[in-house]
């Protein structure tokens, strides 16, 4: 009989088999009842009971082991095997098993082992009868032999966006070769999609223990350190990561993305970090030829991403393949990703010509656009996953746009043309690198399409509760200390409001104490709202959160009668949902691009009357806001009745002023090359 063959679930007690008098027994009688019947997590619970009735007992380590082992888990199932045999050397079921599943998972020498050793043990009183044959089938688990797969399985699952499941292979994975770097890596990658930073850290951590010298673990270590607001170690985390791969713009990019964020790191320093980067970068490659052009030929503007439905900007770009080409413009698209999602579908109908390109390496491709004849390079890439940040640094056409990649897109690598818009154009000039060039739309870069399936809230929380509730995110890479004060003095202006801090994301327990932190320095954590981990009154609204790609769970947003932005790095998605849903927003005006979000969010609103320009202006516009319920329900019905036609959300005519803006570079570019 094959391994395959084999069944793995647990025999029950047979109708004519003697009752044990051990109520220890009774409890795993029932928890295999409720393995067999595929419930797991009920038999997992009986286990733990187990546990608290008999702590010193070696059979519910050993059941849990065994369930471990039917759910796949094979380096879980060694470890509470290894338990229950520690516990009760002389059980010859417990060696059995460890035999069996170190032999399966390529551990020839551990599974001999216990194979010797399992000769001279006695059977089990209740296990013996009621093992799973394939835990017993040792010479099938020879035959059947193989590495582990959660590592492969975690990689496919990542790149389709199954990020829960990648996380639990990756966890699979570590617990059956606690030394595989990549798991540690991957694993770190997916907790800070999923918001988990401190487990981010934790794994990212381990992965540098494994591979001092390598510089991918600490330069997302850097991005999950942000998030928890730490930011001098993620400065220090970057600086190790480029010390390490100095030309790697993929480390590049994860380094710049963390620390652009960080507001004790001057612009001058974030300039001058990219321009030491493309110096070295331009000295170890060469440029890609760029094959000669028939001037008559459409003018041929290229787009790629890693994961077109993954990115948190696909709302902003994804409209700009809506509208069909003009007669003398070719659209290319060049897909990174697998995942046959429709955002991607609709993208690629919008491109005269579409290539998968997610088996060619950085230089292939600039060399492939260099060749297909690009006027024009623009990354709509994420930094979740491989971006091939290199391939504009490689200069494979005359024009390379920054869109969206890093927070201030001038900053990546062989970036000629910064796309920009009325409100950002200010703080974009200002940080342009030598022979760049800033291109300004007209409106706001950041208009969308209306969202669906998340509905304005007609009334004022306020009216209702008779006092104001103010909103903000809890995000640590957007909520700084300098954030948290201004927020502060929001409050002791408005001394009966509260602050609901929303998040889409369970808050980790280190977050949670550097808020409460941020706030008592200011006098004001008694008046700090965190919302409640458990969601469960929120599923009905699931599928409309995930469906209009919601920042914040709309739930809490209802409590919301004024949200504040944050300052001096703004928020984006955040903002506009709050304003679709009928709730004002006040955002100070800074003087770089991260700092001119709200702005240029607001001005789009037609809402300029809530930018603010000094702290001072900040606290006054809220405070205003907040002074009479009844005027301030007055500006909620006004904003919901005129945001859908405004400016931000008329996601057609940003796309037409931006395929206008590329037609219009493409141009240039093809003049200057001729």
């Amino acid at each position: 009989m094959t391994d395959d063959n084999l069944p793995t679930t647990l025999n029950v007690r047979a109708t004519n088999e003697p009752e044990t008098d051990n109520p220890l027994f009774d409890i795993l009688e029932e928890a295999m009842q409720y393995a067999n019947a595929g419930n797991y997590n009920d038999a997992l619970t009986k286990c733990h009971d187990a546990v608290k009735a008999a702590p010193s007992a070696a059979e519910p380590y050993f059941l849990l082991g065994t369930i471990a082992f039917i759910c796949g888990d094979e380096g879980q199932a060694i470890s509470m095997c290894e338990v229950a045999h520690k516990v009760d050397p002389t059980a010859e079921e417990y060696a059995q098993a460890l035999a069996t599943i170190y032999t399966s998972t390529g551990r020839l020498a551990d599974g001999l082992y216990f194979a010797k050793i399992a000769t001279s043990l006695e059977p089990h009183p209740l296990f013996s009868k009621r093992m799973p044959p394939r835990l017993k089938d040792l010479n099938a688990a020879y035959l059947n032999a193989s590495p582990s797969t959660h590592y492969i399985e975690a990689q496919r699952l990542f790149n389709i966006g199954d990020f829960e499941r990648c996380l639990h292979e990756c966890t699979a994975e570590i617990r059956l070769s606690s030394d595989n770097l990549k798991a540690y890596i991957l694993l770190g990658r997916t907790a800070i999609v999923l918001g988990r930073y401190s487990q981010a850290v934790g794994a990212l951590q381990a992965a540098i223990q494994l591979d001092p010298k390598a510089g991918l673990a600490p330069a997302l270590l850097a991005r999950a350190l942000v998030h928890l607001g730490r930011h001098g170690e993620a400065i220090a985390a970057g600086k190790r990561a480029l010390q390490l791969e100095s030309t790697d713009a993929e480390i590049y990019a994860q380094v710049m993305d963390a620390v652009l964020r960080c507001p004790n790191l001057t612009a001058d320093e974030t300039r001058q970090w990219a321009l030491d980067f493309q110096t070295r970068f331009d000295a170890d490659n060469d440029p890609a030829d760029t094959e000669e052009v028939d001037p008559s030929a459409p003018l041929k503007i290229g787009f790629l991403s890693n994961a077109f439905f993954r990115t948190l900007n696909f709302d902003l770009y994804q409209g700009w393949f809506q509208i069909p080409p003009a007669k003398d413009v070719e659209y290319a698209g060049y897909q990174l990703s697998v995942h046959p999602d429709i955002v991607t579908t609709t993208i690629k109908q919008g491109c005269n010509s579409w290539r998968e390109v997610y088996d060619l390496d950085p230089y292939t491709l600039s060399y492939t656009l260099a060749a297909e004849g690009m006027d024009v390079y623009v990354d709509l890439s994420y930094l979740d996953g491989e971006t091939r940040m290199a391939v504009a640094g490689m200069k494979p056409c005359p024009a390379r746009v920054g869109a969206f990649a890093l927070p201030e897109p001038g900053l990546a690598p062989g970036v000629t043309h910064v796309l920009s818009d009325e409100v950002l154009h200010e703080g974009d000039e200002a940080a342009l690198l030598p022979g760049q060039e800033c291109v300004a739309i007209s409106g706001s870069l950041f208009s969308q399409e209306p969202y669906s399936g998340i509905s304005q809230e007609p009334s004022c929380p306020a009216l209702d509760k008779g006092q104001v509730t103010f909103g903000g995110v809890v995000d640590l890479a957007y909520l700084s200390p300098e954030c948290a004060t201004l927020w502060a003095d929001v409050l002791h202006a408005v001394p009966m409001a509260n602050l609901l801090l929303c998040s889409s994301h369970e808050i980790a327990d280190e977050v949670r104490a550097r808020v409460r932190e941020f706030f008592s320095l200011a006098g004001v954590a008694d008046r700090i709202l965190l919302p409640v981990d458990d969601m469960e009154e929120e599923i009905d609204e699931v599928e409309a959160f995930h469906n209009a790609m919601a920042a914040l769970p709309p739930a809490q947003l209802r409590e919301v009668d004024v949200f504040l932005d944050t300052s001096p790095i703004n928020c984006r998605r955040e903002l506009s949902q709050a304003l679709w849903m009928g709730i004002p927003v006040v955002s100070m005006k800074g003087v770089r691009r991260p700092g001119l979000v709200g702005a240029s969010i607001l001005n789009a609103a037609g809402r300029v009357n809530w930018i603010a320009d000094s702290r001072e202006a900040f606290v006054d516009i809220a405070a205003n806001l907040a002074a009479d319920t009844d005027i301030l329900a007055r500006e909620r019905r006004a904003l919901q009745e005129n945001i859908e036609s405004s400016l931000l959300f008329d996601s057609k005519a940003t796309a037409m002023n931006v395929r206008s803006a590329l037609t219009d570079i493409a141009r240039q570019a093809r003049q200057q090359s001729s």
